[in-house]
């Protein structure tokens, strides 16, 4: 096994371990580029609520940031993308695997 396959496995190990499989799905698709909690719940079917809760918690724990805001009739939008600690990037093949149950 190559050292980067051994990182990979163990990041997804910690991951699987430590976040909610709404996190999780998160940081699989902003894996493809940056995106709104809105086109996030959208993807992943999920609530906005939540969506919006997990980001901010990714956002907190310095795993996703802010890329760019929009003001959109009176609120604010924000689009999250990954950070440099977010990284190895997973697979997008790879999103049954990483949000199933343990």
């Amino acid at each position: 096994m190559t050292d980067a396959r051994a990182r990979a496995l163990d990041w997804e190990l910690t991951a699987r371990r430590t976040l909610h499989p709404t996190q999780v799905a998160i940081l699989l698709e902003l894996s493809t580029g940056d995106a709104a909690p809105v086109d996030l719940a959208n993807r992943i079917d999920a609530p906005l609520g939540n969506v919006s809760y997990h980001a901010r918690r990714l956002s907190a724990a310095g795993l996703i940031r802010i890329t760019r805001t929009e003001h959109r009739r009176g609120a604010v939008k924000h689009y999250y993308g990954l950070t440099t600690r977010s990284v190895p990037r997973p697979r997008r093949d790879q999103h049954k695997l990483w949000v199933a149950p343990i």
